[in-house]
């Protein structure tokens, strides 16, 4: 399956594609960030994670393609201040995640590994050391500065 981790306005994941017990060459990305800044990670079948990131770049209004009742994603607000899983086709929005979250094959090392202090990363790379499904490379997203509107000084104003 494969890990997916936040914390801090830091999102990774591993990059491991795999077929029943055959670990596919180059692995996938399983990260990506919206035009308005929101990070997402997906994880689950290629096929399902492919239909999420699709289906996110979109308007969102609708509910998800069928297929992606065999994938899982998260979704980082801007500001980071809220964290939405969509699980299948349903989405709702994490409270009281501690700061943090993790999901996928490798998800319980993860939260182990920032419960005690891991960074993303970090904890990425725990799942990736200890956890079949999980491996390859590990993608890292930061959530950028949101942009605070510019003040303009009025004519004849000090």
């Amino acid at each position: 399956m494969t890990v997916i981790a936040y914390r801090a306005g830091v999102l990774a994941s591993d990059s491991r594609v795999t077929n029943g017990t055959d670990i596919m060459p180059g692995g996938m990305v399983k990260i990506m960030r919206l035009e308005d800044g929101t990070l997402v990670g997906a994880c689950g079948s290629a096929v399902g994670i492919h239909a999420l990131f699709e289906w996110a770049q979109g308007t969102r209004k609708t509910k998800p393609p069928r297929v992606c009742k065999h994938a899982y994603m998260i979704m980082v607000s801007p500001d980071g201040s809220s964290i939405t899983q969509m699980e299948g086709r349903h989405p709702y929005t994490l409270k009281d995640t501690g700061g943090y979250y993790a999901d996928g094959s490798g998800a319980a090392f993860a939260l182990g590994a920032m419960h005690h202090g891991a960074t993303a990363v970090e904890a990425v790379s725990a799942a990736i050391e200890h956890n079949a499904g999980c491996g390859g490379e590990v993608q890292v997203l930061h959530l950028e500065p949101v942009a605070k509107p510019k003040r303009t000084r009025r004519k004849g104003s000090s």
